[in-house]
């Protein structure tokens, strides 16, 4: 993967993963998932179906991989409030939940394994800071 900022960095069954981000400018973002066992050979996964982007939350709960929120790029700059899923990192889904924090990026997000909780974050120059618990 190249040089990137603003991406999700977790460590999930064995391997150590870089989910999105972009450039420092905050001017492109990506979609692409990579991870790698040793730090050194990187494999890339499908790229995933959910909109480029930076700022996006990422945490493991449950045994997959939750991508939440963020903001992209194209074909505007916009804050999101979808919420992605993957047990492998090449296969996502859409997770609906009856209540939904709303648009947001830069929140913190933690997981005890189990529960997600979201904390803060920003949209479109609005500040939060609301707590959510998801799951």
């Amino acid at each position: 993967w190249g040089p990137r900022a603003y991406h999700g960095s977790i460590s999930f069954a064995g391997r150590l993963w870089v989910i999105g981000g972009g450039d420092w400018d905050s001017r492109y973002a990506h979609s692409d998932v990579w991870s790698t066992v040793d730090g050194v050979d990187w494999m890339r996964h499908a790229d995933a179906p959910w909109s480029a982007r930076i700022w996006h939350g990422c945490v493991v709960a449950n045994g997959r991989i939750l991508v939440i929120g963020g903001r992209k790029f194209q074909p505007w700059t916009r804050t999101v409030s979808d919420i992605w899923q993957s047990r492998d990192g090449s296969v996502w889904t859409r997770v609906r939940l009856p209540l939904n924090p709303g648009p947001r990026h830069a929140a913190y997000v933690v997981s005890d394994g189990r529960v997600v909780w979201l904390m803060g974050g920003s949209r479109d120059g609005s500040l939060y800071d609301d707590c959510w618990r998801l799951g």
